[in-house]
């Protein structure tokens, strides 16, 4: 913030200090991973695409490919242009877990795979392109609210908001579980178990900021799924305003979510 000073020996008033632009840590580590992905996606979709297999495999893997590069994309998009959050858990604990669980979903790919036949191969690629397409889906109704720790800035009220407050990390644990599928061992299954752990504590802490500094947001949660949605959903209520300037949303729609991976895939993060 720019600071005045007061006027000058001479009597006139003495320039205001130019504004020092501070650096985003976050964004910057979080632009270049996801920009990494995206390049590293494209060359693994030029790999496929050249490969000698059933054009039915290669289909499914060219579609996931450009999935997650539409992913990768909106995140980046999404890091680049958000404003800055109105509150921020500063937990050490939830500083440590966000990152290692947007992080995890980069790691199972790379993991030693046990070759399978073509139903599991092809159950695993359908069960990953279902999880990625809905990340998709979700991230791009979070939008400009994506963080990796939990913060608040905003409604979003759309969308798979509208039966669940977590569906990236919905997204994310059913793609990763697909992955596990495809690697036939035991380490990708403990894998998933890890990130569904620590997409439960995330969401948890989320909550916890989001109760506190979203009016409206209590009731929300208590008429949506957490990471699933609910198989019979509540009554819809009249139209409410949570605060001066937002959006317009039913009090089931409501939320103000912070994610990663989220990929997810969602420091300030």
């Amino acid at each position: 913030m720019a600071e005045s000073a007061g006027s000058a020996a001479g009597g006139r008033p003495r320039a205001s200090e130019p504004r020092v632009a501070r650096l985003d840590l976050g964004r910057v580590v979080v632009v270049t991973l996801f920009a990494l992905s995206t390049i590293s996606a494209i060359g693994r979709g030029w790999l496929v695409a050249v490969r000698a297999e059933p054009s039915v495999r290669i289909g499914l893997e060219l579609t996931s490919t450009v999935l997650t590069v539409v992913f990768c994309t909106v995140v980046v998009r999404a890091y680049l242009r958000r404003p800055p959050a109105r509150a921020t858990d500063r937990g050490a604990l939830v500083w440590l877990a966000a990152p290692v669980a947007t992080c995890l979903p980069f790691l199972l790919p790379a993991l030693p795979t046990r070759l399978g036949g073509t139903g599991r191969s092809t159950l695993a690629l359908v069960v990953i392109l279902a999880g990625t397409a809905w990340s998709v889906w979700a991230v791009r109704h979070l939008s400009t609210c994506l963080s990796v720790v939990p913060q608040a800035r905003g409604l979003v009220c759309d969308g798979p908001y509208r039966w669940v407050r977590h569906p990236l990390y919905l997204g994310e644990i059913v793609a990763v579980t697909g992955f596990a599928v495809r690697g036939g061992r035991l380490w990708p299954a403990v894998v998933v178990l890890a990130l569904v752990a620590l997409q439960l504590f995330r969401a948890h802490r989320e909550e916890a900021l989001l109760t506190a500094e979203v009016p409206g947001y209590r009731e929300y949660a208590a008429r949506t799924g957490r990471i699933v949605p609910r198989l019979v959903r509540p009554t819809r209520t009249k139209e409410v305003v949570t605060q001066p300037g937002a959006s317009r949303c039913s009090a089931p729609g409501i939320t103000s979510q912070v994610s990663g991976s989220g990929a997810s895939l969602s420091p300030s993060a």
